[in-house]
């Protein structure tokens, strides 16, 4: 019987990340152009996710992402 181990959950989030990050980059080029660049503007997330044509909870879940990304980076 097989079990999920570490080595196979990190080969499937290595095969999905090419998708993963496809939709981060979207997402970021979708808000630069609704926003024009100007990071003082809001966005409601239910909007973006209709002009995505993504799930609310997805589009949540890659700003989460793309949030702590920068924090990580900000931090160094």
């Amino acid at each position: 019987m097989h079990g999920n181990t570490r080595k196979g959950i990190l080969e499937v989030e290595e095969e999905n990340k090419p998708e993963k990050e496809g939709i981060m980059r979207a997402l970021l080029s979708k808000i630069m152009e609704l926003t024009s660049a100007d990071r003082s503007i809001f966005i409601n997330i239910d909007a973006l996710a209709g002009k995505m044509n993504m799930m609310r909870y997805e589009t949540f879940d890659a700003l989460n992402f793309l949030h702590g990304r920068w924090s990580c980076k900000d931090s160094l």
